[in-house]
Parts: structure tokens; C-alpha cells; sequence
């Protein structure tokens, strides 16, 4: 059976974030929502699994499935992914104590999630708030585009497209004198464009 939605649950407030931004868009797009929990402590586990379901409930109409196991968060969250059609985390530990962008679970099964990943950062942001995506050009980022405009959508909210380029020599070594910037502009633009 593919899952639909997987939110990492580890009993931290951060954990808590996701699940109410998890149970929301799980409500949004009418699906299930499993509550995972990977580690060697099933009780704590089964605390923490069961305080997420709470959350949840308070903040949509969700069927919440509990799930506890052990294991590496990680490597069960990377693996998930495979069959959820999206997983959601938040930052905790060492990264929300000291401000850096990601922890080390979220970076992982950001870099590696074979499905959408949503890493969820402090509060939930305003409902109205648009849609953000990076455009590179890549195919994964056609893909990017391609969840950005149904999200938009769903949520109708605006999509704000960002596409960015350095405007720097590529090599100090290397002169490139005679390089047309506005050239290289529309040339860019033109990258945007044909990927929206």
C-alpha cells in the first residue's frame, strides 16, 4: 500500500511543528497522515507517537495512523519516502538550539527522500503566504515546478518563481572581458520563462 503522508515524530517541540503543518496539508489534500517514530525506546516512542495524534486532531479532521519503530531515523525517513507522497520533518537537537538551517535527520532525508520533503522551521506560516520555488532549470527542478504550481493551487495562494545566476568571472585567471551581462540577463530570464 503507498502511504500517503509520513511527519517524523521524536517527542521534540520542533517534531510538533511538522505534525500541525502535516496534518493540515494532509487535510488539504485529503490523506492520510502516519506518525512515525524511529528509535530504540518504543515507550517513549509510543508517548511521543501518541502526543503528535493529539496535535494533529486538534488541528484538522486527519486520519492519523501511528507507527513506532526502532532504527536510524534517517535511514527509516529515506526509506519511507519510497512510498509516501510526501514526508514532512522538522529541525530539532543541535540545530534548533544554535539556529543552523537543518539538522542532520532533516538534511538527510532532504538530500536523499525519493518523494517531496517539507522540513518545517519554528512556527506555521500564515496560510495565505504564497508559494516559493527555485527554478534552475535541471530536471528535478522541473519537477520542483511541477509541485510548486499544484500547491499553489491547492492552497490557492500566488506562486512566486526565483531564479538566481552570478554575475562574476568564472576564473580570476581567466579574463573574459567583453562579456555582455544583458545579454547574459535575458538569456537567464529566457531560463525562467520556459520553465513556468
Amino acid at each position: 500500500m503507498r502511504w500517503a503522508d509520513v511527519v517524523g515524530v521524536d517527542g521534540s517541540d520542533a517534531a510538533l511543528a511538522a505534525v500541525r503543518w502535516a496534518a493540515a496539508d494532509a487535510a488539504l489534500h485529503r490523506v492520510p497522515l502516519r506518525l512515525l517514530h524511529v528509535g530504540p525506546d518504543a515507550a517513549a516512542g509510543e508517548r511521543y507517537v501518541s502526543a503528535a495524534w493529539s496535535t494533529a486532531l486538534e488541528v484538522a479532521d486527519v486520519e492519523a495512523v501511528p507507527d513506532v519503530r526502532p532504527g536510524d531515523p534517517r535511514e527509516v525517513l529515506v526509506e519511507e519516502s519510497a512510498q509516501a507522497r510526501r514526508v514532512v520533518v522538522g529541525i530539532s537537537g543541535l540545530a534548533e538550539r544554535t539556529g543552523l538551517p537543518v539538522g542532520s535527520t532533516a538534511e538527510v532525508v532532504a538530500m536523499h527522500g525519493r518523494c517531496p520533503v517539507v522540513v518545517v522551521r519554528g512556527q506555521e506560516p500564515d496560510r495565505g503566504s504564497p508559494v516559493l520555488v527555485g527554478v534552475d532549470g535541471s530536471p528535478v527542478g522541473e519537477t520542483a515546478v511541477a509541485v510548486a504550481f499544484a500547491e499553489a493551487a491547492a492552497r490557492r495562494v500566488p506562486l512566486v518563481a526565483v531564479h538566481v545566476w552570478v554575475e562574476v568571472e568564472p576564473d580570476p585567471w581567466v579574463p573574459v572581458d567583453g562579456r555582455d551581462w544583458a545579454e547574459i540577463a535575458e538569456s537567464e530570464r529566457e531560463v525562467l520563462a520556459e520553465r513556468l
